[in-house]
């Protein structure tokens, strides 16, 4: 039994919650559940190719906020994506020639890595990490360590493949 339910059937919002006082410092919108189920649910069941579940956008220019923001105290992920259809489970694109910020930015302050890739699928021929560039700058940098298991070094068109070693 829904405790508040709006059923609208024309072109406009079902719900619009709107706050104009740039002194507000409070949300516009606060959902709690301790119940069993996610406090905000955005399902679409539409048939338009774009259409979205969720959209959130941080549209002040100036602004320092997240679009989007996942944090949890327990022991699940803050953030989790999961496809199961055709398209990519996450895609981060950066559409601004002037900024000069990683399009993905791993970090912890625990013990486990930074960034993890795994292909399960053992009949799956492609490199669980690929990188390419067409600026001027390496497709790859590593500073620190470097354990291979397996190495290849294949040279492109013209390019002579070199390995430098050392004893010391």
């Amino acid at each position: 039994i829904d405790g508040f339910n709006v059923a609208h059937q024309g072109k406009g919002h079902a719900g619009v919650f709107s706050q104009n006082n740039p002194a507000n410092d409070s949300a516009t919108l606060v959902s709690y559940t301790n119940g069993k189920n996610a406090a905000v649910l955005g399902i679409n069941i539409g048939t338009s190719k774009d259409a979205h579940g969720g959209v959130f956008i941080a549209y002040d220019t100036s602004s320092i906020g997240c679009g989007l923001f996942g944090s949890t105290n327990g022991k699940g992920k803050a953030v989790f994506g999961f496809q199961a259809g055709l398209g990519y489970g996450g895609a981060f694109w950066i559409n601004n020639n002037s900024n000069d910020s990683a399009a993905v930015a791993g970090r912890t302050d625990g013990k486990g890595n930074a960034g993890y890739f795994q292909i399960s699928n053992t009949l799956n021929s492609n490199d669980a990490l690929y990188a390419t560039t067409n600026g001027t700058g390496n497709a790859g940098n590593f500073d620190g360590k470097l354990k291979t298991v397996k190495f290849q070094l294949t040279s492109g068109a013209g390019i002579a493949g070199q390995v430098l070693t050392s004893d010391a």
